[in-house]
């Protein structure tokens, strides 16, 4: 999937896989894809399945570092938070 959002363009297939989310009790089998390109950019893929019109759909949404860290952390992603975010984070 390649994205042009202001002027900088948003490729999935040059761009790091951070981590995938999938929810357990989701019928429509969506998908949430967190990436970060080589110039560090962080963006998200979600895909789905609408129901009324059966077609796969997807979405693209930038974010920031600090959404791409919530993001992570709200979803447990504990590898990635460690490989990508190790300077936020501090043991107890």
């Amino acid at each position: 999937m390649i994205k042009i959002i202001d002027h900088t363009r948003y490729n999935t297939d040059t761009a790091v896989v951070v981590a995938v989310y999938t929810p357990k009790l989701v019928l429509d089998k969506t998908s949430q894809t967190l990436y970060v390109t080589a110039k560090g950019a962080w963006f998200l893929v979600e895909r789905g399945r609408d129901v009324f019109l059966k077609e796969q759909t997807s979405t693209l949404t930038v974010m920031t570092s600090d959404q791409a860290y919530g993001w992570l952390e709200s979803h447990d992603c504990i590898d990635a938070i460690d490989r990508y975010f190790s300077e936020r984070i501090q043991d107890a």
